[in-house]
């Protein structure tokens, strides 16, 4: 059962054009004439797929992998020390961090924790199945790979966030992008900038159809870590002192191409949902039940019901979005 406090006030997943901005400009042209063509092409020069998307609405009955990813990333730390010499090349020393925890497609990071047991992360089935993008392969061929690739990752629970293990890839790479590119005189506005060009373009909206806030945050977070190493190359890292619920789809929802949030929009609104109201004369909160079906069309079906004061329960149909029938029972 899903929580009645998500439906309490549903917001459709927003449209955006996958690749086209307003007018038909291509987004990001402005930004690239703000950050400079020179550092643009250095940070182009990526794979097309930077990182998994990922469906983190729960992590229910998985161990919490906090001290997991503490200890895996000070032991890569340690040797970017090791290789870094003595006396220590800091720059040397951050890009080797990089290396060995955010760089490439599948950050390594990332196939970390997808080594990691099933009771510590989710699986994602080749089909897709039983996720919120079950059915998008439709609409976008890209998720069709998802038995040879890694298009759709895992989730799993650090510091009691359900987050995607693409955060931890974002948090690792993408933070090391923003430091280099604020370490090269850019402003918190056109290093932010950047990510978002990145999302608009080759890591979300122009290849899966998916502009991911999470991801932003994440890479924001990073660069702070970046900058904290930097000025304290000793340091011992804790997840805790970075990650925050923005980095869950959820808190922080992400934008969708037209014909990707379709898909979503139905598989995120299809199924049961409890929670309560007040109102109707009934003296406290009142508990309600929910099924709902939804269609990529954009139609919706369901029933509800909910106990009467006076005894028995309310039922009713819902379609179209509308109360249709309204039954005691």
């Amino acid at each position: 059962m899903r929580s009645f406090a998500r439906m309490a006030r549903p917001s459709r997943p927003a449209l955006l054009p996958a690749t086209r901005g307003e007018g038909g400009r291509r987004p990001g042209g402005g930004l690239q004439r703000t950050i400079g063509n020179r550092a643009v092409r250095r940070l182009l020069r990526r794979p097309i797929l930077q990182r998994a998307e990922t469906d983190d609405r729960s992590c229910a009955g998985l161990k919490d992998i906090e001290t997991d990813v503490d200890a895996e990333v000070n032991r890569q730390m340690k040797a970017a020390r090791r290789a870094a010499g003595k006396p220590m090349d800091v720059p040397a020393f951050l890009a080797e961090v990089n290396a060995r925890l955010g760089a490439g497609a599948v950050s390594p990071i990332e196939r970390f924790i997808d080594k990691l047991p099933a009771s510590k992360r989710t699986t994602v089935p080749s089909s897709l199945s039983g996720t919120k993008y079950a059915g998008v392969e439709a609409v976008n061929t890209l998720y069709g790979m998802q038995r040879f690739s890694h298009v759709v990752g895992a989730a799993a629970k650090v510091h009691s966030l359900c987050i995607g293990a693409d955060k931890l890839g974002h948090f690792f790479n993408e933070g090391f992008q923003y430091f280099e590119l604020a370490s090269a005189g850019s402003t918190v506005d056109e290093t932010e900038g950047a990510g978002r060009m990145f999302e608009i373009l080759i890591q979300g909206l122009g290849t899966t159809g998916v502009f991911s806030n999470a991801d932003l945050a994440a890479n924001r977070q990073g660069l702070k870590f970046y900058q904290d190493l930097a000025a304290t190359p000793s340091m011992t890292f804790a997840i805790a002192d970075y990650i925050a619920p923005d980095w869950n789809e959820q808190v922080n929802p992400s934008f969708y191409g037209s014909a990707e949030a379709n898909v979503v929009w139905a598989n995120l609104l299809t199924g049961a949902w409890k929670g309560t109201f007040t109102g109707g004369g009934a003296k406290g909160a009142v508990p309600l039940d929910i099924a709902l079906t939804a269609t990529t069309g954009g139609a919706v079906t369901g029933s509800y019901e909910y106990p009467l004061t006076s005894g028995g329960k309310r039922m009713g149909t819902i379609t179209g979005g509308t109360i249709t029938t309204c039954v005691h029972w």
